[in-house]
């Protein structure tokens, strides 16, 4: 039997979601209700969560929201440091404060991305991190304000015909009536997310 040796190949880096106020005079864990609980994804990245849109949080137990384990096949420490950032910064969590803008502020700092620290990395430059905790931009996609359309999904067909569904849309095309949906403009694309045509 040969045995092969597993080398290691590249970083990863874990950053752990609380909701819990990031502020050093003030870390109390918080009650609150998530009206919005929407999760990064893609390469390189895992998340382990427990909330969702509803969940109430208890302050008994474990603040824990979410473990998000970033990696990247390189060596380059910036490289995994960027992808975590990013990841972060496709979270939407709404009803409860969390630790997230906090975290980007760690993930974005300079010392950090070169790669500079250690044990007491928070605690020696704490100030430098809560002064840029709300500046960050949002990656998750959020309509502006009166661009949406209200109405019903889907559409009205006779209930009591049991093939009204399979000719429904073979009238309204050829009443004209199909219309392809508006795709959004540039200024409500945020910046690094890309648009595609769905088929039709």
């Amino acid at each position: 039997m040969i045995k092969r040796q597993s080398l290691p190949r590249g970083i990863a880096i874990q950053m752990r979601v609380n909701w819990k106020r990031s502020r050093k005079t003030d870390t109390r864990v918080v009650r609150g209700t998530f009206s919005v609980s929407k999760l990064p994804s893609g390469s390189g990245i895992r998340v382990d969560a427990c909330g969702y849109g509803g969940y109430r949080t208890n302050p008994r137990f474990d603040s824990l929201l979410a473990r998000v384990v970033v990696h990247a096949r390189s060596d380059d420490f910036a490289e995994v440091g960027e992808r975590g950032y990013r990841a972060l910064s496709e979270f939407r969590i709404a009803g409860a404060p969390t630790n997230i803008a906090f975290l980007r502020s760690v993930l974005k700092h300079p010392d950090f991305r070169a790669g500079r620290v250690h044990t007491r990395f928070v605690d020696e430059r704490v100030a430098d991190l809560l002064a840029i905790d709300d500046a960050h931009p949002s990656l998750d996609y959020q309509p502006q304000p009166g661009t949406q359309k209200r109405g019903l999904a889907g559409a009205r067909v006779n209930v009591r015909d049991p093939l009204a569904v399979l000719t429904y849309g073979q009238e309204a095309t050829a009443n004209g009536v199909a219309q392809a949906a508006e795709a959004p403009t540039v200024g409500q694309i945020p910046p690094g997310v890309v648009t595609s045509n769905s088929p039709t």
